[in-house]
């Protein structure tokens, strides 16, 4: 999120590496990685110009902290995206205080203020443990980003606070609610999470409209046992008569051409 906010000269003074014939950057994801560096330069160029006109336009942003946890490159001191599975040796990991992640994300809201001034923002606390950290560490980690949340959260009107991390813990704390690896919510649990923030966030012509999207990606799920049949045909009619009756701002071209 922080490099999408940077400007042409911060752009600029990202550091490309080259690593089994793909360039990327300990400042981006993974996903970024391109086979030319040209490519990723133009690729995260648009990107960052796609974003800023959305937030020109946006009514909310929500922001999830996942963990407190970061890794810093010793060579230019900078807390990186993404290790790329370097040697540890290179990185020195560390958990940052309340005050860093405070003052950084009170900047980042700065940002966020002037490319949208009507802008609400909704923070959000992963409930997946990073188990990997240690269970005692995963947890000082949550509550560092829980009061981060909580003090950002009285210092403006503008910002909000949705309580997944305490549904999943506390509401639905039986690990029926997980996956096999007993860290991550299935999809019982997000459902459940996703009704609770539906009824608290979402008006009613917004609710009727994500009914009327969950019964076209329904039909979009349905498998025929005989493609070529008058009546699935018809099926097939009924269904695109749903997707024109979508708002013009919905895209169904992929839908479509499935």
């Amino acid at each position: 999120m922080l490099s999408w906010m940077m400007g042409k000269e911060e752009l600029d003074e990202i550091r490309y590496h080259e690593q089994r014939g793909q360039y990327f950057s300990f400042d981006l994801h993974s996903s970024w990685a391109r086979e030319d560096k040209a490519d990723l330069e133009k690729d995260l160029a648009e990107k960052r110009q796609f974003l800023e006109n959305y937030l020109k336009t946006a009514d909310a942003i929500i922001l999830t902290f996942g963990t407190a946890r970061v890794y810093r490159s010793l060579e230019s001191q900078k807390i990186v995206a993404n290790n790329y599975a370097f040697p540890a040796d290179m990185f020195q990991k560390e958990l940052l205080s309340l005050e860093e992640t405070k003052a950084s994300y009170e900047n980042l809201i700065q940002e966020l203020k002037v490319y949208n001034p009507d802008i609400q923002i909704l923070l959000t606390v992963s409930p997946v443990r990073h188990v990997r950290d240690g269970l005692e560490e995963n947890a000082v980690s949550k509550s560092l980003l829980r009061i981060l949340c909580h003090q950002l959260e009285e210092s403006q009107a503008f910002i909000h606070y949705f309580p997944a991390y305490e549904i999943m813990l506390d509401d639905l704390r039986d690990y029926r609610f997980y996956e096999a690896d007993l860290i991550h919510p299935n999809e019982q649990a997000e459902s459940y999470i996703w009704e609770v923030f539906s009824k608290r966030y979402l008006n009613a012509y917004s609710l009727d409209l994500l009914e009327k999207i969950a019964a076209i990606q329904r039909d979009l799920a349905h498998k025929a046992f005989r493609p070529d049949s008058e009546a699935h045909q018809k099926f097939l009619q009924k269904l695109e008569q749903k997707i024109a009756a979508m708002p013009d701002y919905l895209d169904f071209e992929e839908e479509r051409r499935s």
